[in-house]
């Protein structure tokens, strides 16, 4: 949530987002389903990266996994359709939350973007 905010604030040479959300609340829905209507107002924290994603002028990276345990990828999906411009929308289909940085293609991938700015 953070480095879409501050992608859309800053002049940045790329974004690289690995497991994003859409907004924190789609997160806190998936595991406590509450924040819903009124309720909404509860979460003290929105982190809202679609509003931000709008005004980023790079494209990002996106790499998300199917079998991710903590962000669905239909988060990251959902966000990506606020981005302008993806440089690349990645689904992994077996790489658990904690496993993005062990997987020898996610760092490749990651690479290649470093080495096209």
């Amino acid at each position: 949530g953070m480095a879409t905010y501050t992608a859309s604030q800053r002049d940045v040479n790329g974004l690289i987002l690995v497991a994003p959300y859409d907004e924190i609340i789609s997160v806190y829905n998936a595991n406590i389903p509450i924040f819903y209507g009124p309720l909404r107002m509860l979460a003290k924290y929105k982190l809202e990266s679609k509003k931000y994603a709008e005004d980023v002028k790079v494209s990002p990276l996106i790499i998300t996994s199917y079998a991710d345990e903590v962000i669905n990828h239909n988060f990251s999906e959902r966000l990506a359709e606020h981005f302008k411009n993806i440089d690349e929308l990645v689904i992994e289909k077996e790489i658990k939350h904690n496993g993005y940085f062990n997987n020898e293609d996610v760092l490749e991938r990651i690479y290649n973007y470093l080495q096209s700015r």
